[in-house]
């Protein structure tokens, strides 16, 4: 053997086996990234329908009554007492046109769903849009509604 071919054939295993191993590392960064871009959005959407619920459950609006007048809302809220949510307001919030009820519980570019159900399951009432075939966060709060326990269940999602 020539020494030319043995010098060409080290350089042509050498560069495979380099080869090799970098698109195994380029593929393992990739996926290890892409993992931590979506733990990461969805710890976010958990934090985002966290406050929201915390802040439908715990304030009653601005002004109080809001729900008689919800286009001069300043603020809303469910909040009818400690625990205690206002059929009357919930109504108001699914009446909302979609967009405006977004932009009232500031969940950004979130799509955003809201359904109050018994605790039996039963649906009282919900408001937003369901979501359809996306990575979905779901929170809950246990409230009263007319003196009978009651679930409130925020759900996001990026749409």
């Amino acid at each position: 053997m020539n020494e030319g071919q043995v010098f060409t054939s080290d350089y042509i295993v050498g560069v495979s086996v380099f080869i090799i191993v970098f698109s195994a590392c380029i593929f393992f960064w990739e996926n290890t990234s892409a993992r931590s871009t979506n733990n990461f959005m969805l710890q976010e959407m958990r934090n985002t329908a966290s406050r929201t619920i915390d802040h439908l459950v715990e304030v009653p609006g601005r002004p109080s009554n809001w729900e008689d007048n919800p286009g001069y809302a300043e603020v809303v809220g469910l909040s009818s007492g400690y625990g205690m949510v206002s059929a009357d307001k919930f109504h108001a919030l699914s009446s909302m046109e979609y967009g405006i009820l977004r932009e009232y519980l500031g969940v950004g570019n979130y799509q955003v769903y809201l359904r109050l159900k018994k605790t039996d399951g039963l649906l009282v009432d919900d408001a937003g849009l369901m979501p359809q075939d996306a990575h979905v966060v779901s929170v809950r709060r246990f409230c009263v509604l007319d003196n009978q326990s009651v679930v409130l269940e925020v759900l996001l999602w990026d749409g």
